[in-house]
């Protein structure tokens, strides 16, 4: 049986940790603020910024030509970088100098966007 619905993709949520201005934060809250008020239905700021995120990176028409650049560019070379969990993943650089990890050899990291925080100095 052919179903219109094909098959959902992998749900695995990922989590994210990152460091915010308080500037920030506070807008944040009085957006999830607007938000209920808007939907009359409460939503964290934990569940409204992945659907934040996705709305930005989907009318980000630079980072999509990029983006299909590096998917199209061919790899030239291969170096092995440590990540945040100690994991090493193979990453590439093309001819256009951009970076992209391995999936063949990733696998395990399907899913998961590595988060570096600012660092102090």
């Amino acid at each position: 049986m052919i179903l219109k619905l094909d098959k959902l993709p992998d749900r695995q949520p990922t989590k994210i940790t990152f460091t915010a201005k308080p500037e920030l934060k506070a807008a944040l809250a009085d957006y999830a603020e607007i938000y209920t008020q808007t939907y009359g239905e409460a939503e964290t700021v934990a569940n409204l910024i992945p659907y934040m995120l996705e709305a930005f990176i989907a009318t980000d028409n630079g980072f999509r030509r990029a983006r299909k650049a590096l998917a199209d560019a061919p790899s030239t070379t291969t170096q092995t970088h440590e990540d945040n969990h100690g994991d090493n993943r193979q990453l590439h650089t093309n001819s256009r100098g951009l970076r992209r990890h391995n999936p063949n050899v990733d696998d395990q990291h399907k899913g998961q966007i590595p988060f570096e925080p600012p660092q102090d100095d």
